[in-house]
């Protein structure tokens, strides 16, 4: 983490953000400290009359503080809507204008009030409309802010979370008459040789429920594809589910983690991991 002190004064604080598929809970990260103003004497090679007040006495110039800049939506439902709140604490002696750019088809931002008045705070409020995204899984996006105020300047903002399916077709309301996703390996560990320029991962999996299993959706990382997989697996029956890897170098190891989406009300998303080492 950076921070640019150029041009601010006082006391700060900045938090960032980590998400990732290892925790559902967010990891914060901080700095903290003060900016003091700038001596005289690292004012070098200049004659004493240029020495401006401005230099010596920085003043702030900052036109907006945002409370976050990576937002979490969290788990939310294909079917459900739901919203967050940023404040945003306009700093500068102008009003203030925030307008949005480059914003994914299945949020809806506005800004209140559409004019935040000089050092008053008003909120940026997104609206996350999950069955606009299209698939089910992770998703994280950037989306681009324009603020105007003496003068015009862009800030990034990003937004993730999990869509999961809303599980309204479940059989019955009885957990017993539920479908069942059993995984007979979930880590597997594979070693790729030169004959084998690439590597198939093959997980099997049981349906142990009473109705019918429906794999809706697999998110793989980079590097990695699904061949094939079993989406519909009936009660007692068993699927299979084959990863194709490329992108391996000798002598490197690889982890490769698979989401699986399914009907499983107890479950909608299951994880996997597959290991593996190329070897010439």
């Amino acid at each position: 983490m950076t921070f640019n002190p150029r041009n601010r004064r006082g006391n700060f604080s900045k938090s960032a953000y980590i998400y990732s598929n290892a925790t559902k809970k967010r990891i914060r990260l901080r700095i903290k400290g003060k900016i003091i103003n700038k001596p005289k004497g690292n004012i070098i090679n200049k004659p004493k009359g240029n020495n401006t007040k401005k230099e010596e006495h920085p003043q702030a110039t900052s036109t907006i503080e945002i409370e976050w800049e990576n937002i979490h939506f969290g788990d939310v439902n294909n079917n459900a809507i739901k919203k967050d709140t940023i404040l945003v604490e306009n700093t500068s002696r102008n009003y203030l204008i925030v307008l949005f750019r480059k914003t994914p088809s299945y949020i809806k931002i506005k800004s209140e009030p559409r004019k935040i008045p000089p050092s008053e705070t008003g909120r940026i409020i997104l609206t996350l409309i999950p069955e606009k995204k299209g698939n089910y899984g992770f998703f994280y996006d950037k989306l681009e802010a324009l603020i105007i105020n003496k003068n015009r300047f862009r800030k990034e903002l990003f937004v993730s979370g999990m869509i999961l399916p809303s599980l309204q077709n479940v059989k019955g309301n009885d957990s017993a008459e539920f479908p069942e996703l059993k995984f007979s390996e979930k880590i597997k560990t594979i070693t790729i040789t030169k004959s084998t320029l690439k590597s198939i991962c093959t997980f099997e999996f049981k349906n142990e429920g009473k109705s019918n299993l429906i794999i809706f959706d697999i998110h793989l990382n980079q590097g990695c594809e699904v061949k094939d997989y079993s989406n519909l697996v009936e009660p007692g029956a068993k699927g299979l589910i084959e990863i194709v890897c490329d992108d391996v170098v000798d002598g490197e190891e690889y982890q490769k983690v698979i989401d699986i989406i399914s009907n499983d009300p107890r479950k909608p998303q299951t994880s996997l991991r597959m290991n593996y080492k190329y070897i010439d």
